[in-house]
């Protein structure tokens, strides 16, 4: 299987060794989930950051706030295993 990062980087490159070889591989389709992936993944981190800092403010009232983040991140982090599920699902069928 393919890194991702190499893919960002080459995407152009590989694109192009893929035709050679016959192989249809959508770029809009692969920087979209990809794109996505990644604003899933900063969501979370910004949330958990957001998390952290409130429950360091040891303040009670803050409770229910963080009970509701911590919401979120698993909405998130569910999402986020959904799209890079399709995303290995991408690089796994494009083979080199």
């Amino acid at each position: 299987m393919h890194n991702l990062k190499e893919l960002r980087k080459n995407l152009d490159d590989i694109k192009k060794k893929l035709e050679n070889r016959n192989i249809d591989f959508d770029i809009n389709n692969f920087k979209k989930k990809d794109s996505l992936n990644r604003d899933l993944i900063n969501k979370k981190e910004k949330l958990e950051q957001e998390k952290k800092s409130l429950s360091k403010s040891k303040d009670k009232s803050n409770f229910e706030k963080s009970k509701k983040i911590s919401q979120e991140i698993s909405n998130l982090v569910k999402k986020q295993t959904i799209s890079q599920l399709e995303l290995d699902k991408i690089i796994l069928s494009i083979s080199l």
